[in-house]
């Protein structure tokens, strides 16, 4: 299988991420989770993706300082995680799918609680309040609420805080669609003045959000690009093949025809097929499948 161009980022202006040669292992003898890797992000949405295991929930809890790098240097929003993990914190929001809230707290309490840095003004809070909906359940006990309140709940204290940084790890895991298209409008206006970091195995959800991508395997950083990129990566390598079976008992799946097949890859000799537009998917796809090819590893 032929490579996909793979377009790395340019060096940001202001930098709020700093990696450099990161190498993180969950035990002295395991492979690393993340190996050498070097990277820089500023202001806007930088997307992680990549499989199950490629060190993307590993790297958002280095850059939250609560894993330390074996070696290397990550600096966020102008702290070393290795030195001032306690001190960057302000600067810092992160959150993990697994929301842990005071239930018997409501909204208004949760965001005018005091933080690190101090306390919230009011002001502070109805901004946050504005942004993210969060109006008619501010006196509505978190503990009552639905998935999606809760999780802009859960966003909102981390917002009140003015973070520098902002660290997601599947922001909207179990949303509705609605709720999920709530999220990523909520996340595109953050992203105007903060670095925000979001891992996610959606692709709907990275191509919605736009900004960076940042594909990881195998911990290590596969490609990174503009996400309006990603299907360019697998221009002049995406086929549909029409099927003499499609019309029988036995159907080909791969697109809306059931009787199309489509392939991604360099074309079998001797199969007649159709060059079509590639989609995020396909250029997905392709880095993954080209990356197996090279590791000997499973997607």
């Amino acid at each position: 299988m032929s490579k996909p161009p793979l377009p790395m980022e340019k060096e940001v202006e202001q930098t709020a991420i700093r990696i450099t040669a990161l190498t993180v292992r969950y035990r002295k003898s395991s492979l690393p989770v993340l190996d050498a890797l070097y990277w820089t992000a500023g202001v806007g949405v930088h997307v992680l993706l990549g499989p199950r295991g490629a060190g993307k929930s590993t790297l958002l809890r280095v850059l939250a300082g609560q894993l330390p790098p074996v070696h290397g240097r990550v600096v966020v929003a102008d702290h070393d995680v290795a030195r001032e993990a306690q001190g960057m914190r302000a600067d810092v929001g992160y959150l993990t799918p697994q929301l842990q809230l005071p239930e018997r707290m409501t909204v208004r309490q949760w965001l005018g609680c005091p933080t690190r840095s101090g306390p919230v003004g009011a002001e502070q809070v109805a901004a946050v309040v504005d942004l993210l909906a969060l109006r008619h359940c501010l006196d509505n006990r978190l503990g009552d609420l639905t998935i999606g309140p809760c999780r802009r709940a859960a966003l909102g204290r981390a917002l009140v805080r003015k973070p520098r940084v902002l660290l997601l790890d599947e922001p909207t895991a179990g949303l509705d669609p609605l709720e999920r298209a709530r999220m990523q409008a909520i996340l595109r206006c953050v992203a105007r003045s903060t670095c925000v970091v979001i891992a996610t195995n959606l692709l709907g959800d990275a191509a919605a959000l736009g900004g960076h991508g940042v594909v990881l395997f195998g911990g290590r950083i596969l490609a990174a690009f503009p996400m309006g990129d990603l299907a360019g990566c697998a221009r002049g390598q995406v086929w549909e093949v029409r099927s003499a079976v499609g019309s029988g008992a036995y159907r080909v799946e791969g697109t809306r025809d059931p009787g199309v097949l489509r392939l991604v890859g360099t074309l079998p000799p001797g199969v007649d097929a159709q060059a079509v537009e590639p989609t995020v998917e396909d250029g997905y796809l392709l880095l993954l499948l080209c990356a197996r090819e090279e590791t000997q590893l499973p997607v």
